[in-house]
């Protein structure tokens, strides 16, 4: 009985774990085909929070990122901004629901309310990046669960397809 469940766990995780984890394509696909269900009750934003010692660098930082690639803005704050020791600008990049982050409500969601305090050393706060009102633009976005419902369905076909080779009789 051991051996029989260590035999299942490694045909499990070859025909289902591991491909789904590993199948970009099949994940991007399943995700374009079942995009709905992965519907958000409100907006959310995409983007990046960048906290800098200066307004100038915030100025800077603002106007280099909204030109450059999302998958790039690490890279150029890490190389560009902070140099050596000196951190002149701290980034917090991700997908933010309101309510989450003060700069993001006050700046992206216009809550006039908020205050948004500024962090000690980097006071000036900049903004970049694009509001998802319903769905996530990328299945990246919500992997997780994705990747969750793409196993199911990989489960599902895999049993499937097995049952039609090995018909079981009682």
């Amino acid at each position: 009985e051991y051996h029989d469940g260590l035999l299942l766990f490694e045909v499990s995780n070859r025909e289902v774990w591991e491909k789904a984890a590993q199948d970009q394509a099949g994940l991007e696909k399943f995700f374009k085909k079942n995009k709905k269900k992965y519907a958000w009750d409100s907006p959310r934003f995409k983007g990046a929070v960048v906290h800098c010692t200066t307004p100038e660098l915030a100025a800077q930082v603002k106007k280099v990122l909204k030109k450059m690639p999302e998958d790039q803005w690490r890279n150029y704050i890490q190389k560009e901004i902070n140099q050596d020791s000196l951190k002149l600008a701290y980034m917090q990049v991700g997908l933010f629901k309101q309510g989450v982050n003060a700069q993001v409500d006050k700046q992206v969601f216009g809550q006039k309310e908020i205050e948004a305090a500024p962090m000690e050393y980097y006071p000036y706060a900049v903004v970049v990046g694009k509001i998802q009102k319903k769905y996530p633009a990328s299945y990246k976005d919500v992997r997780g669960p994705v990747t969750a419902d793409y196993q199911k369905e990989l489960e599902r076909l895999w049993i499937e397809g097995l049952r039609k080779k090995f018909p079981v009789t009682i």
